[in-house]
């Protein structure tokens, strides 16, 4: 499951959602894409499966409203928590 968390500019995702093999996985790659499309507007760092994406707080207003819409459809696969109080874990 890929789990996601922010704070008014940055965007913490987690994961992998196991929803297909590693490379074929739909739910993945259009998360995968809504957050480098986020950090176009920003910056991004982390390991696969890892992301820290600090950007602009309309960027990241736009991304959660892509990835809440993925979150909806596919609610066994992403889960989107609350705000988190802007310390990295």
């Amino acid at each position: 499951m890929i789990t996601i968390s922010y704070t008014e500019d940055t965007l913490y995702v987690h994961g992998h959602a196991g929803y297909a093999e590693a490379g074929s996985d739909i739910v993945c790659s259009a998360v995968s894409a809504l957050v480098f499309t986020v950090a176009e507007y920003g910056t991004i760092k982390g390991t696969p499966g890892h992301a820290v994406v600090h950007a602009t707080r309309d960027a990241i207003q736009f991304g959660l409203t892509g990835l809440r819409l993925i979150s909806k459809e596919y609610p066994d696969y992403v889960k989107i928590g609350g705000v988190r109080n802007g310390h990295e874990e």
